[in-house]
């Protein structure tokens, strides 16, 4: 697992930017969650949620989401 740091996250589709303090697979599963109605699901289950997820080489994404690893 990432260490935990500063992470921006982009909204692909709008250009929304948004930024958390986590790692970047949860940042991008929380923006996911609380656009569709879900961070409250979210903070209760700790992200632990079932979300779609694409991890490659340079970035993670979670719907139209995405954040750089670095």
């Amino acid at each position: 697992m990432e260490k935990v740091k500063d992470v921006f996250v982009y909204n692909l589709l709008t250009g929304e930017e948004r930024w958390y303090s986590c790692d970047a697979i949860t940042a991008v599963k929380q923006a996911y969650a609380e656009e569709n109605g879900l961070g409250a699901q979210f903070a209760v289950t700790l992200g632990k949620m079932d979300l779609p997820i694409l991890k490659g080489k340079d970035a993670v994404f979670c719907g139209d989401w995405g954040a750089r690893i670095r």
